[in-house]
């Protein structure tokens, strides 16, 4: 099959974003991060319970901020294969998505226009 005509309507979507607002330690709001460990100083008696600490643990990273703390600015591409130059290009926000899922590994997150 022709890889020209396979992908020359394809779509493209650029997102960028500063790293250190996603893997930073203090501020990334992908990682477990600074929160995490601010949680287990303030509760060295719980530290002792295995189960207990790694199941709060979980719930205490920066990625389970509160939404007005976890948004994060980036900026967007839209960009058509057959044109020559970008359709849309724009200032955004982003923010880890859901409740559970912010725990696994690879994480969600929206982009929002007007946010």
């Amino acid at each position: 099959m022709d890889s020209k005509k396979l992908y020359d309507d394809l779509l493209m979507i650029l997102l960028m974003i500063n790293l250190n607002n996603l893997f930073y330690y203090e501020k990334g709001i992908y990682i477990i991060g600074k929160d995490c460990n601010d949680w287990v100083y303030e509760n060295p008696k719980k530290k002792k319970k295995k189960l207990l600490i790694r199941s709060s643990i979980i719930k205490k990273g920066n990625y389970n901020r509160n939404r007005r703390n976890s948004k994060v600015v980036a900026f967007i591409e839209y960009f058509q294969r057959d044109k020559r130059g970008e359709i849309f290009t724009d200032n955004v926000s982003i923010r880890i998505m859901g409740d559970v899922s912010r725990i696994f590994i690879k994480k969600k997150f929206p982009v929002c226009l007007s946010c």
